[in-house]
């Protein structure tokens, strides 16, 4: 998946701004109260169906609903992903290609693209998110080893392979 931009309206507190994703890593920075926990929390509630409150108490103080809209790619797929908050109820729409979902189909269908708990852990961060911090290191390689699609063994070997490769091009050009 990759993101292109977010538009959030009326969210927490920002009132209206767009922002454009870079491929690969983006870095969110700001000054306190500027508004990088509100793009995380918008993300994470338009991919993962995550609140930390109810959906009402995401609504900017000076304003009676919001609005999101996320365009991405997905499978090679160019996707846009909407939501909104109207003072009464939310509703959300994703649309890839041809195909629409709507509400609860969203996060149902964006769940069987990718584990929404380990989606949390590898992509997103936020203040009062430490489950990760005080977890087990064996619980936290196991957590990074699932993210990152890890095998250690392997890993470890292709690099024994590479020293030896490399002390054997070091003996030959001592001779």
């Amino acid at each position: 998946m990759y993101l292109n931009n977010l538009s959030i309206r009326n969210f927490c507190n920002i009132e209206d701004k767009s922002f454009e994703f870079s491929p690969g890593i983006n870095l969110i920075t700001g000054t306190n109260g500027s508004g990088k926990s509100s793009i995380l929390k918008a993300l994470s509630y338009l991919l993962l169906n995550s609140t930390e409150k109810t959906i009402a108490d995401y609504v900017n103080w000076y304003a009676k609903s919001f609005d999101l809209n996320l365009e991405f790619i997905l499978d090679k797929s160019s996707a846009s992903l909407s939501a909104s908050y109207d003072g009464k109820s939310a509703s959300k729409e994703l649309r890839i290609s041809n195909d629409m979902y709507k509400n609860s189909e969203v996060s149902s269908y964006l769940a069987q693209k990718f584990d929404p708990t380990l989606c949390k852990y590898s992509s997103f961060s936020s203040q009062g998110d430490l489950d990760f911090i005080y977890a087990s290191p064996a619980v936290r390689r196991d957590l990074l080893k699932t993210i990152y699609s890890l095998e250690f063994d392997t890993q470890i070997r292709e690099v024994e392979e590479r020293i030896a490769t490399l002390q054997q091009e070091q003996k030959q050009l001592e001779q």
